[in-house]
Order: C-alpha cells, then structure tokens, then sequence
C-alpha cells in the first residue's frame, strides 16, 4: 500500500533508552527514534494512518495501523464512521 505514496503526512523524531542486546546482555541506551506516518483513503470512505518506526540505525519497521473511528470531515474528503462502538466487533 505504501509503494504508491510519495510524501509522508506526519513525521516525529524523539530521543528515548531502548534496550538493546551486546554480546549476550541486555543494555540501555539512549537512541533516535524516527516515525514516520501516513494516511490513506480507502474505497473513498475509510481513513487509517500507517505508522512506520526506525531505531537508530536499524532497519525501517512496520510500527502500527490506525482506524480513524470518528472522524467526519478531513479537510475535502468525507469520512464515515462505520464503527459500533464495540471493539471486539469493529
């Protein structure tokens, strides 16, 4: 889904301890943590955001997906809540 987006709609950089491993111990260390996300349309009536998360010099990773559950208007693009308020349901 992300292969056609060229611009990324929201972007964050914050310094946080991660753990990390070194020869077999488990460390703490202060590292940059970038996010990166973006908001897609679908069927012209639902809105996520795709989170996109990279720790320091690490791989580019698969963070979170977001259902945008009320939101009604976007700026030109309507959006429907299709929710029941039931999250086992929705």
């Amino acid at each position: 889904m992300l292969e056609g987006m060229s611009h990324y709609q929201e972007y964050s950089e914050v310094k946080q301890t991660v753990k990390i491993k070194r020869q077999g111990t488990i460390l703490l260390d202060f590292r940059l943590i970038k996010y990166w996300g973006f908001i897609a349309v679908i069927k012209n009536k639902i809105r996520i955001k795709i989170i996109l998360k990279k720790v320091g010099d690490g791989n580019i990773i698969f963070w979170s997906i977001i259902p945008f559950w009320k939101t009604k208007n976007y700026k030109d693009v309507m959006v429907v809540n299709l929710s029941t308020g039931n999250i086992e349901n929705d």
